[in-house]
This record gives C-alpha cells, structure tokens and sequence, in this order.
C-alpha cells in the first residue's frame, strides 16, 4: 500500500493532502487517499469532501496546480515540430503584449496590457525544451507559447481530461490558474506514459451481484490524443527532472520515471506529478482550513515539520516519492522508449562512434540517429585511406536531432613526431655549447 498522506499531512492540519494513483493504458484507479478522513466530527479533521477527485465525485472545487501545467505546451511544440533543442533567452522578468498569443478565434484580447511575468527559478540565460523545464523556468515557457499558439496546448490539454473554464483560458493558463485534483492530473499525465492514449480514470469496472451475475460493466473509455513519438519526446524532456539538476532527483523511484513540480501563486497548493511507463501519480498538498477554503502554507506546520516556504518538490514530492517507492518493487523494470531521432525535431542524441568505417556507412549511422552529415575534410590518421577518422562534434557529444555532424576523412598517414631538443651542449646556439639559457641542462626558459 502506497505511504497514507496522514504521515506527510495531518488530519487536523490547516492543509490537505493527497495522492491518486492511474495505470497508464487503462484509466484504471490504482489509490486514492488523502489526509482528512470521512465523517463529521471537524475536531478529528473529518470531512465528507473528498479533495482527491472531481467535484462530481468529492464535491470539493480542487486547487489550482501551478506549473504541473506546463507540460502541456512542450507536447504541443513537438507536434508543431519545433526542435527539442530550441533556445530561447529567458530573462528573469518580461511583458509580452496580449496580441502575441494567438488563441483558436485569433489574437489573444485581453486588457491592453499584456503578461508581466517572472521567474521563481532559473532564468538570464538560454534554455531548451529540456532545460527550461528541468528548472521550470516561467518566462521560458511563455515565449514558447507565443510559439505554438494557446489553441493547440489547451485543446490538448482537455482531450488529456482537463477542465479549463473560458474564462481562464489565458496567457497564464500554464501556470495552473485553473482548479483540478489529483485524480484529474494523474489522468492527464498516464496519457504521456501510455504513448498518447488518453483512458478516462476508472475506480470501479464491474458490479457483481450476490448470485454471481453482473449488475452492470465499466468499460475503459480510451482515446489516442497526440502521437506515440510526440509523448515519447514530452516523456523524454519531463525525466529530466527526475535527474541529477532536477527537482525531482531526490524522490525518484529504483525504475525510469519522469515528472514536473507545481507550486501555485502564494503557495497555496503545491504538487508532484509524474509518472512510470506502467503507473501514473499525482500528490497534492493544499493549505485550507477546516471548512476547505484556501490558506498559504507558507509560515504552517504540517505533518509536524514547518514550513517557511513550500514548493512542489519539497512538500507533495515526499508524498509523491514514498507513495512510488512503496510499489516501485512490484512494477517490472521499463524504460520509456527513446524519441525517434528521424521523427522529432531536436532530441538531444549523443554522436556515436562511426571511426574506421566507410563514408557511405557512417553516414547511414549518423542519420539514423537524426543527424544531418556533410565531409568535414581530411585528417592525419592511422585509420585506412579514406575511411572515416572522426567527426565533428566528437563522439559522445550531445546534439539535437537536425543538427549537422561533419564527417573527417583519414589520410591513411601519420607523419613523424618531430625532433626533440634535449638541451644540452648541443641545444643551444652559443659557441660555448651552454644551452640556450647557458647552464647546459637543457631546461630552456624555466
């Protein structure tokens, strides 16, 4: 059973907390739980709202998931084949005027006066698709929404199981502006994990009856909403946060995993959202008080630990991380599969190795990879006559697919080492035979 939130979040405390549990594929619901427990006694911190679920469900409105949102953009900039390896300069803080965001029905009209928006990490310098997201960086990921539009992420989005009222359909949107719970995102993000195949969550799939037969079935309701390459890629990007230099490094699981923080305006609600190719999870930590309306847990105790300032991968993540590790022994070991290179535009590749082979073969190789090849002229090398010496960038360098690797050729010839001056009476050019710095020891200018 995965940790209960109520080691992490305590009934009584003036925040809920709270992880739902998908299987990617399915839409099956693997775990729900969430800190207060049911019933009426407030003084005990029961609640009959379940925080965990749609209002349908748990009649609670939901908290707003900060940057858990973002991840919607990069999947629709790989359908619109812009390069994983894009750069854009992020400064820390920057307007873009409401017209530079084109929505489906034209330009975005808002009040005249644009989208101030800053950064709470990273910034002042370039980032890609991986960087910018690996240090969720915000005036990162609005520019690359002026790129892709909002229409596209955000019809996305809601075929992801997303609900994104007119009205917050803004600039600011992939902040997390709008209410959702963690059975809704765990949705969303099992669709990067099942290859694009959206399933709607499912906690119950048959009613039997006492005799045997069947009340009613609950089938899967499942739907492909993007391409298998494109989730690859946005699976590839996000598992950058799961790495060294990411904010997830610390709870990342024993099997490959991806995922993205969320931390909402006044640290209200904060959240981890991630994933394995065989389960989706999302934790959820909200401050509110006991009648569920929305405090900062900023300057709270929760779980008996204060916090001074909370974020997604310090105050959902450990709920996230224990709540992987206590089922991460039972799930097979399973890499997402590798972006196709040929396919997406930009995935980071390492050059491999094509020394000693023909032209031809190299190549062939290199653009399997997604490579562009042009000769890059002739070196001095062991290697035969015309064969491939090397490559420029070298081997086991990092190149977005698309990028050009130049291709050495060997000469087939390694000339002599030249003469070594050793100094002495016969290394220097004074008549006395003293050397060049006259002692004779050959040490030259030491």
């Amino acid at each position: 059973m995965p940790t209960p939130p109520s080691r992490h979040v305590n009934p009584t405390d003036r925040a809920i907390g709270g992880p739902a549990m998908v299987e990617p594929g399915t839409g099956y619901v693997r775990a729900l739980a969430q800190s207060r427990p049911m019933g009426k006694n407030k003084a005990l911190g029961e609640t009959y709202l379940n925080y965990v679920v749609p209002p349908k469900y748990g009649d609670a409105n939901g908290f707003r998931a900060g940057s858990t949102f973002k991840a919607f953009v990069p999947a629709a900039a790989i359908n619109q084949n812009i390069p994983l390896s894009e750069s854009i300069y992020a400064p820390q803080e920057m307007n873009i005027p409401d017209a530079e965001f084109e929505t489906c029905d034209g330009p975005y009209a808002g009040d005249g006066e644009g989208w101030t928006v800053g950064n709470s990490t990273g910034g002042d310098r370039d980032y890609n698709l991986y960087t910018g997201t690996q240090q969720s960086v915000n005036t990162f990921f609005a520019q690359l929404e002026v790129q892709t539009g909002m229409c596209e992420p955000i019809e996305l989005a809601e075929k992801m199981g997303i609900v994104l009222p007119i009205t917050q359909q803004v600039p600011s949107w992939i902040l997390g502006v709008s209410d959702t719970n963690p059975l809704t995102m765990a949705e969303a993000y099992a669709t990067f994990a099942a290859r694009g195949k959206h399933c709607d969550a499912l906690p119950v799939t048959q009613i039997p009856a006492a005799d045997g037969t069947t009340v009613k079935d609950y089938p899967t309701s499942c739907e492909t909403v993007m391409p298998g390459v494109t989730a690859d890629a946005v699976s590839d990007v996000l598992r950058g946060v799961m790495e060294p230099g990411g904010f997830g490094d610390d709870i990342a699981p024993a099997v490959p995993s991806a995922g993205k923080t969320g931390t909402n305006n006044s640290n209200m609600a904060v959240w981890f959202v991630g994933y394995t190719p065989q389960i989706a999870t999302a934790a959820m930590v909200a401050g509110a008080n006991s009648l569920g309306h929305w405090v900062s847990l900023n300057g709270q105790t929760v779980g008996g630990s204060y916090i001074s300032e909370a974020f997604g991968s310090t105050v959902a993540g450990p709920i996230w991380g224990d709540a992987m590790a206590a089922i991460s022994a039972r799930l097979d070991y399973e890499d997402f599969r590798a972006p196709a290179g040929d396919e997406i535009a930009g995935v980071l590749t390492t050059v491999p190795d094509v020394s000693g082979m023909s032209v031809k073969d190299a190549r062939a190789k290199l653009e399997s990879y997604g490579f562009v090849t042009e000769l890059a002229g002739f070196i001095n090398s062991s290697i035969t006559a015309d064969a491939v010496a090397g490559t420029t960038p070298a081997a086991g360098t990092s190149l977005g697919s698309g990028d050009t690797v130049g291709i050495y050729q060997s000469t087939g010839y390694v000339p002599p080492p030249p003469p070594t001056n050793k100094g002495g009476k016969k290394g220097g050019d004074d008549d006395d035979g003293k050397g060049n710095n006259g002692n004779g020891k050959g040490r030259g200018n030491r």
